[in-house]
């Protein structure tokens, strides 16, 4: 068919370039691109895509008819062009010794380069219109620690020579042969300045966070768009040209199958004060309403490292408008805490949030249950930094802002940064209704325990990493106070391990908090609902047959196995 016989970039895919997003740093957000994989025997999947996404299409045989059902996901692809480009897009650098090793390369930014480009395909360009540069496509496996002039080899007559003295030889002339020089996975090394990235490829590693914020607006559609976006997709199928389906006798319909639905009324919400809320299209607010059970916070401090926000009263105006919403929203916290103002650059961030709790318990004469940190743009690594100290080396409570952000921001804004902060501190901020919520979730002779899960795997590309398990557990009887329990597993296997003793980890600590905090008489739940994300249907029957019986066979405990 058509769309196979067309595909741009190998057998199974197919890539465009209309609605591309240039992310920066040789990374682009595309809207189009399509798979192409063989039906099963079951017609049960292939995948294709137009105007957006890749989708999903899964074939279903039912009376008298298949259905197509369409989903769609975000792709990310390298951006094209020459290597020394997307180099210094990668370093933020344009000038020349940029890419000098031991000048301007230091081997950091080297082997960010070589990060970043490993098994990325590339080929060498033609300068001297000879053919001398071919077309053969070369695969990066690192960036040399040497330049074109000073990285030697013997060729294959004995003769020692230098990778610039080589492609003199072939007429080549380099312009830098002061760069560093790309070497493939077949052991040669190129000059980086004749190396060209080829379009159409797709990233696998993780977008940075500083650039996912512009990735994530890109992507957002409201649901027609989407839809209409589906829909258009299925011309790239070529179904109405195709000699195949005409010689079948087949025809699709392009039009969605419509169906009858119904909208499932959302729940109302308790918050603070006695008030209720039933959210409307997906959206709330807290304007004029408290959170349900607001914390008190005694010891707190601020660290600016974000320099827009030192400018005159903007510093005084940040943390006044936090403790205003704050105080508004029924959670208590000092005017006047202790603000630092280390330098964004320093690499000592655990120093610097260690200072500040010192000031804070010199001030409060109590450790701080909160750190407020201020960022500036582009500052993943100085964000990732805060939170390890955070959570794992003090375990505080961490509250990250955008400077550009917090700078001049609405009540809404800072509406939401506390609801963050209360829930980090163990408040409530919302609760369900009892009385117009289902019987069974708050029926005392019955008692509900709710548990879910997830499995991070590591990023495509990423070897010898384990996969993450995450499980958490309701604790109270209201269903919004939760445990959690992270562990290690073998690299990419969905298919939670030892899942029989975190359930029953996680029912003990239940019945603990209900004999001691509730007081409650009847102590272990009755029923588990229990969710674990990102099962596919293929998986259905093996998370029945693993992870139920885990769930069901956890041993009986007694009150003497509670702690």
């Amino acid at each position: 068919m058509k769309p196979i016989m067309s595909l741009a970039s190998g057998v199974r895919r197919l890539l465009t370039d209309c609605e591309v997003l240039p992310l920066g740093r040789g990374i682009v957000r595309i809207r189009t691109l399509a798979r192409l994989l063989p039906i099963d025997s079951s017609w049960s999947k292939f995948f294709t895509s137009q105007s957006g996404y890749i989708y999903w299409r899964h074939v279903r045989i039912i009376y008298q008819a298949a259905r197509q059902n369409f989903s769609s996901i975000p792709v990310t692809r390298y951006a094209p062009g020459p290597m020394v480009n997307i180099c210094n897009q990668i370093l933020g650098r344009q000038d020349h010794l940029a890419l000098v090793p031991g000048s301007g390369l230091s081997d950091r930014d080297r082997l960010k380069l070589q990060r970043f480009l490993t098994r990325v395909r590339f080929v060498i360009n033609d300068i001297t219109g000879q053919g001398r540069g071919g077309r053969k496509v070369k695969v990066c496996k690192k960036i040399t620690a040497h330049s074109a002039s000073s990285l030697r080899f013997t060729n294959k007559d004995g003769i020692e020579m230098s990778v610039s003295q080589y492609f003199s030889l072939l007429g080549i002339t380099l312009s830098h042969p002061e760069w560093t020089c790309v070497e493939t996975t077949s052991g040669a090394a190129y000059p980086i300045e004749l190396c060209y990235v080829i379009p159409g490829q797709l990233m696998r590693k993780q977008i940075p966070l500083d650039l996912m914020s512009a990735s994530m607006n890109f992507m957002q559609k409201a649901p027609q768009e989407r839809l209409n976006s589906i829909v258009a997709s299925h011309s790239i199928l070529n179904h109405d040209t195709s000699e195949y389906m005409r010689s079948f006798g087949m025809t699709v319909d392009p039009s969605p199958q419509k169906c009858l639905a119904r909208m499932l009324k959302t729940p109302l919400l308790d918050y603070g004060e006695d008030s209720t809320h039933r959210p409307e299209n997906g959206a709330w607010n807290f304007k004029g309403r408290k959170v349900h059970t607001p914390v008190e916070i005694p010891s707190w401090a601020v660290v600016f490292y974000d320099r827009g926000a030192r400018v005159g009263d903007v510093t005084r105006e940040i943390v006044n408008l936090l403790v205003s919403e704050a105080t508004r929203m029924g959670i208590r916290m000092d005017l006047n805490p202790p603000i630092l103002f280390p330098s964004a650059q320093s690499l000592e961030v655990a120093q610097h949030l260690q200072s500040a709790g010192q000031r804070a318990v010199q001030r409060y004469c109590t450790p701080p249950t909160l750190l407020v940190i201020v960022l500036p743009q582009n500052s993943a690594d100085l964000y990732q930094a805060v939170k390890h100290f955070g959570d794992v080396t003090r375990g505080v409570a961490t509250q990250c802002l955008k400077g550009s952000l917090a700078r001049g921001a609405s009540e809404q804004y800072w509406a939401n940064v506390c609801l963050k902060i209360n829930a980090k501190l163990g408040g409530i901020n919302t609760k369900l209704n009892v009385f117009d919520s289902p019987s069974w979730i708050f029926d005392p002779s019955c008692p509900v325990m709710i548990i879910a899960s997830h499995v991070m795997h590591p990023a495509p590309g990423a070897h010898g990493r384990p996969s993450f398990v995450g499980v958490v557990g309701s604790l109270d009887s209201s269903a919004v106070r939760y445990t959690a329990l992270n562990i290690a597993q073998d690299s990419r296997v969905t298919m939670i391990r030892d899942l029989e003793d975190i359930i029953y980890e996680l029912v003990g600590r239940h019945a603990w908090w209900k004999v001691n905090r509730e007081k409650q008489a009847k102590s272990f739940p009755e029923r588990i609902i229990y969710y674990h994300s990102g099962v596919s249907d293929g998986q259905f029957p093996q998370v029945l047959s693993i992870h139920l019986p885990a769930i069901q066979g956890i041993p009986p405990m007694r009150p003497c196995d509670l702690v």
